[in-house]
């Protein structure tokens, strides 16, 4: 799965950057991408999900 991630961020990125300085930025820009991303999605999944509000009582008369 990250190695199909990772081929897709990185011909995106590669794209976007194209041919930069530092020289080092286009070659490791899909490395820094992915991980980025994946992080974030990692973080997403892992968060604490609200508790469901319960529905007011409504009182007998």
């Amino acid at each position: 799965m990250w190695a199909v991630s990772y081929t897709l961020i990185e011909g995106v990125a590669q794209s976007i950057v194209g041919d930069t300085e530092p020289v080092w930025l286009g070659e490791e820009i899909g490395i820094v991408g992915t991980g980025a991303l994946l992080m974030t999605v990692g973080l997403l999944l892992v968060r604490p999900r609200a508790p469901r509000r319960q529905p007011a009582a409504v009182p007998a008369v």
